[in-house]
């Protein structure tokens, strides 16, 4: 199946409304999930998907995403969170990555296509449907573990109520004591 934009967009539209509601797409969207985005591809656009063809074309999203993240970590080529944009800061730097990238060419000087649903869906959401919380120190906690690698770790490890219990006591030495 060939993807166009206006329906990859609207899936991804879709995608983040998931996300939005609580579901963790680091944890995978389950099946009925899917079947109900593809109910309303068809509902959009009178086009069939399968549950598989949304999985391999979420598949291909996630693809791009780590070739951002990537690129933004290599730090090579500046970054515009303003323009979803990476550009060369230095004088050929921008030509000299993409003589050694040239699959990344897509990505510079040029706004990166659907970058805010892709960085909705894909950062890592470690605390899904907890209300329990004031939403801004939920934020902060999110923020940790996710700036610092050895507690994404241990936290990855942990089952749900030991992350409840591990979020409730994090949370209650940062900020509310």
């Amino acid at each position: 199946m060939v993807w166009k934009p206006e329906l990859s967009e609207f899936v991804l539209n879709r995608l983040v409304q998931l996300v939005h509601s609580g579901v963790c797409f680091n944890m995978g969207f389950k099946e009925q999930q899917m079947k109900k985005v593809a109910a309303d591809v068809l509902a959009f656009a009178g086009v069939h998907v399968t549950t598989l063809q949304l999985y391999n074309h979420i598949r291909n999203w996630r693809t791009k995403w780590s070739v951002i993240m990537k690129m933004k970590s290599d730090r090579i080529l500046d970054w515009s969170e303003d323009g979803c944009c990476f550009y060369g800061g230095d004088e050929g730097a921008a030509d000299e990555y993409i003589t050694r990238y040239p699959k990344h060419r897509q990505y510079v000087d040029t706004p990166i296509t659907n970058y805010a649903q892709m960085k909705t869906i894909f950062t890592p959401r470690f605390v899904c449907k907890a209300q329990l919380f004031q939403p801004n120190l939920l934020v902060r906690a999110i923020d940790f573990i996710a700036d610092n690698e050895a507690e994404y770790a241990v936290y990855r490890k942990l089952q749900p109520p030991e992350r409840r219990s591990w979020l409730r006591t994090w949370l209650r030495n940062q900020f509310l004591a």
